[in-house]
């Protein structure tokens, strides 16, 4: 974009990103609710005042962990996991791994390196081709979806409205599509509509999901809302155990922020949660451990307090310290 713009082109560059705003841009505008919020050039322009410009109010950009009391009984343990990819090869490869009630585990890496493979995993999306999976105590390998949904397992794709939500249905259908059954909900052969309205307002008030009205499609909704009533309906069933992928990308500051303190609400109320993210910042965050993965394999797993960035971005290129070492010493 630098070579363009210094080429004579005009460049219009649209980013959630403040680092990427500062280091490319010579002038930013900013819009909020489809407004123009302020216009001004970035030499004269903190990161702090465009995320108020943003959002408006003020947000911490550097949040340090949030130390909590401890975890729980172990939800979840993974021995020897090995899986297929979507194109039939090696996705996991002898994945081992324990969560705790009350605990975020992060799971770094860069993307097609078994993230997707682990969550359908564990959420009886894709068969496990060898070793186990325990949950609770009991043997759940290869279980169906709906009854690992039964039994307490939430799942936030990383496709939110592909996957996790149906864009041409309304707020209180998407939020209908794992719970229909439930008596609160269905009679003996209709939906109850009115109780569905009322739960999902309910939860809408709950979550701050701004939105044009629940029986609007909800592809018209923004990133962030749509994020926020995914969560809402993964979390009113109370899970045990919640798989979350991606839960902030292509989300502006104050959506994170929510999206952020929702999980942390829900780690501080002893719900395990896997996070997957390629955002090394939003781990260091929130999770409480640390594994990071390449080529379907857990390269590493640390506790939060051990980890190493240097060490971590070496395990997601594939490379241990030593061989990093040998590397430059062969150059040399």
């Amino acid at each position: 974009m630098k070579k363009m713009a210094a080429g004579g082109c005009a460049v219009v560059f649209i980013t959630h990103k403040m680092n990427e705003v500062q280091e490319v841009a010579d002038r930013v505008t900013v819009l909020r609710g489809g407004k123009v919020s302020g216009t001004m050039l970035c030499r004269d322009v903190h990161a702090q005042e465009l995320v108020w410009l943003m959002v408006g109010r003020k947000v911490s950009l550097n949040t340090p962990h949030l130390a909590h009391d401890g975890c729980g009984d172990e939800i979840l343990q993974l021995k020897d996991v090995t899986a297929l990819n979507d194109s039939g090869r090696p996705g996991l490869n002898s994945v081992s791994l324990s969560l705790r009630a009350g605990q975020i585990f992060g799971i770094a890496g860069v993307a097609g390196n078994g993230q997707k493979e682990l969550a359908e995993v564990l959420t009886g999306l894709r068969p496990v081709t060898g070793g186990s999976v325990e949950y609770m105590g009991e043997l759940v390998t290869n279980l169906p979806p709906a009854e690992l949904i039964r039994r307490g397992i939430s799942y936030v794709p990383e496709d939110r409205l592909g996957m996790g939500l149906v864009p041409n249905l309304d707020a209180v259908e998407n939020m209908l599509l794992k719970s229909y059954q439930n008596p609160e909900f269905s009679g003996r052969w209709l939906i109850d509509r009115q109780a569905a309205e009322a739960r999902t307002a309910e939860l809408v008030r709950q979550y701050n999901v701004k939105l044009a009205g629940l029986n609007q499609p909800v592809r018209s909704m923004s990133g962030g809302n749509l994020q926020k009533l995914l969560l809402a309906r993964e979390i009113a069933g109370q899970p045990k155990l919640i798989v979350v992928v991606y839960p902030a990308r292509g989300l502006d500051v104050g959506a994170t922020e929510g999206i952020h303190n929702l999980l942390l609400e829900l780690r501080d109320r002893g719900t395990a949660i896997l996070l997957v993210s390629e955002d090394l910042d939003e781990l260091m965050k929130l999770s409480d451990r640390v594994g990071v993965m390449f080529g379907g394999l857990m390269a590493g797993n640390f506790a939060i307090e051990e980890v190493d960035l240097e060490e971590v971005g070496l395990l997601m290129m594939g490379l241990f310290r030593r061989e990093e070492e040998q590397i430059h010493g062969d150059r040399r």
